[in-house]
């Protein structure tokens, strides 16, 4: 039987770089307390890198960049996804959003 923190790894390391992970992903593992000390060992070996409170990327590595972060949308769809949310875009970005779709629409019909 392998350590909790192991089983962390080698599902981290499983689900391949540039994943988004977050700290319920291992509930089935352990207890919240030893699953977050963990990630926050693991973060300070340099395997993850911590976005924010409870979630951390195995982040992809650049021979030219070095660590290659994923976009904001990126992070916000897998949010999403992980709370089964739907986002709605408002404001400016809904205004573009809908100029580009009527763009769209005018170049297929002209």
């Amino acid at each position: 039987m392998q350590s909790i923190s192991n089983q962390i790894v080698t599902k981290i390391k499983k689900n391949g770089r540039g994943k988004i992970i977050f700290t319920n992903d291992f509930s089935l593992l352990g207890t919240e307390f030893v699953i977050r000390q963990t990630l926050s060992r693991l973060c300070k070996e340099g395997l993850i890198l911590r976005l924010s409170a409870g979630i951390y990327i195995y982040p992809k590595i650049s021979k030219l960049v070095g660590i290659v972060y994923p976009s904001v949308e990126e992070v916000v769809k897998q949010i999403a996804k992980h709370e089964k949310s739907r986002i709605v875009p408002t404001g400016y970005t809904r205004l573009i959003k809908s100029v580009y779709q009527r763009r769209c629409l005018c170049v297929l019909f002209f």
